[in-house]
């Protein structure tokens, strides 16, 4: 009888272990999303990069990574070869998904950044841009957690470009160029980038290093404000833009922006969490890419010629944004009312009125340059998509006569273009009375002589 009693003393507890699992087991298969509380997955994320540069409408998807024709010669595979970076940024909300033990109701709240799924990746390169699958891609992980639904976005940028010159305030790199609006409690709809900006009015190159020469020559730039383009078309920045590229992640074979801890697979009859995400990104800047003859004049100021060399170049905007929303693709699209996205060094009212004659430094080319057939100067620039006017100022000096340095701007214009028209029937103009429409994923390349500007001189 005691080795009957104590047997049952010991069978007991493990029939008891046995009926728990056996619950714990039939809770869990009640639940469709196959996890529970806390439970985590980490699922495989790859992102391509889309090189091909637009050259129609870019209002349409399907449009934005199209093969070009050959004869158009604008494969973008050398510009984004310097894209390095990938920063993934990752938003998330409590589901109401039944799947995952949600109430299945609409869901309304806002998704949350997710600092747990905030990642730098490198990208990699397969092939030379010849071949049909070649490509720029970067590859990692995220990881889901029962209960929550998440929005990623895919943000690259090159961190060894090398940058006009600036003076040296701002370091080769595009890390540097921009800033993300990252913080604890930060909603999706609220998720911005904006550019840095510096304040040139040190650069001797750009104001000249005779400030006391000639004080009633127009052409003469005063470093003390006296000078019309000083406090009428100067707004006293300088922005070099990255070439961002941006998009969103998905589950593969889903368009969804909006990540599930699990879906529902069809050909196995079950939810499943490890799904892989995928995603494109696509470039989101415009291109301006400036090629000139670099001219020595002759001003003629004296009896004798009086040629003066070229020493710098420095491409104007008059239309710089320097914030975007980054929730959508679309958020690149040129703004038509930018007053959201001005400029935080314009509280002086210098931007207050006649903003349209009020220009930003975008790209600049400091060296003495040679008055020689063979040799072009090339500035160039991204900025975010927006109308503009573009402007060059031009630095000049006559070794012949001591401190005589000229600074003269030029506006940029050239006949009125258009692209292609839409499907809807809408022509998106290029440039129409000198305004440049400078659309995302574009690029605008001018050829020309700085001669052949002399007669669009600002004053």
């Amino acid at each position: 009888m005691n080795i009957l009693r104590n047997t049952l003393r010991a069978l007991l507890p493990a029939a008891a272990l046995l009926l728990w699992t056996g619950c714990s087991a039939d809770d869990e298969a009640a639940v469709p999303g196959g996890g529970g509380e806390g439970e985590t997955v980490t699922v495989p994320l790859t992102l391509d990069l889309a090189r091909t540069w637009t050259t129609g409408d870019d209002e349409a998807p399907e449009s934005r990574d199209v093969p070009n024709p050959p004869a158009l010669n604008v494969d973008g595979w050398a510009e984004t070869e310097g894209t390095d970076r990938v920063r993934i940024v990752t938003f998330r909300r409590r589901s109401t998904d039944a799947a995952v033990g949600g109430d299945g109701s609409t869901n309304t709240a806002p998704f949350l950044y997710d600092p747990s799924n905030d990642y730098t990746w490198e990208v990699q390169k397969e092939g030379d841009g010849k071949g049909a699958d070649d490509r720029f891609y970067a590859v990692g992980s995220i990881t889901k957690r029962y209960g929550f639904e998440y929005r990623v976005v895919g943000i690259a940028y090159s961190s060894t470009r090398t940058l006009s010159p600036s003076n040296g305030l701002l370091p080769d790199g595009e890390a540097g160029l921009f800033s993300l609006n990252l913080a604890d409690g930060l909603t999706y709809d609220s998720f911005m980038a904006t550019l840095t900006e510096k304040n040139p009015d040190e650069w001797e190159a750009f104001w000249g290093s005779n400030l006391d020469y000639t004080p009633n020559d127009p052409t003469q730039v005063k470093h003390d404000g006296s000078n019309l383009w000083t406090r009428g078309h100067y707004d006293g920045r300088l922005v070099y833009t990255p070439q961002l590229f941006y998009g969103y992640c998905h589950a593969d074979g889903s368009d969804d922006p909006i990540i599930k801890y699990a879906d529902f697979d069809p050909e196995e009859g079950k939810y499943v969490t490890n799904t892989p995400l995928t995603g494109t990104l696509y470039r989101a800047m415009a291109k301006i890419e400036m090629h000139l003859k670099p001219r020595d004049r002759n001003f003629g100021t004296n009896v004798l010629p009086d040629w003066e060399n070229l020493q710098g170049a420095f491409l104007m905007a008059n239309n710089v944004r320097i914030r975007t929303a980054l929730t959508d693709y679309d958020d690149f699209l040129p703004q038509t009312d930018n007053a959201q996205y001005t400029s935080d060094m314009q509280d002086d009212g210098r931007n207050s009125t006649d903003s349209e004659k009020k220009y930003t430094v975008i790209a600049s080319h400091v060296e003495r340059m040679k008055d020689a057939d063979e040799y072009t100067l090339t500035l160039t620039a991204y900025v975010l998509p927006t109308k503009t006017k573009l402007a060059l100022r031009v630095m000049y000096i006559n070794y012949a006569i001591l401190q005589n340095q000229h600074n003269y701007n030029y506006a940029i214009d050239v006949a009125d273009l258009s692209s292609a028209e839409a499907a809807t029937g809408v022509i998106s103009p290029d440039v129409q009375d000198g305004v440049f429409y400078l659309r995302r994923n574009h690029k605008y390349v001018f050829y020309g002589d700085l001669n052949d500007m002399t007669d669009n001189e600002i004053d």
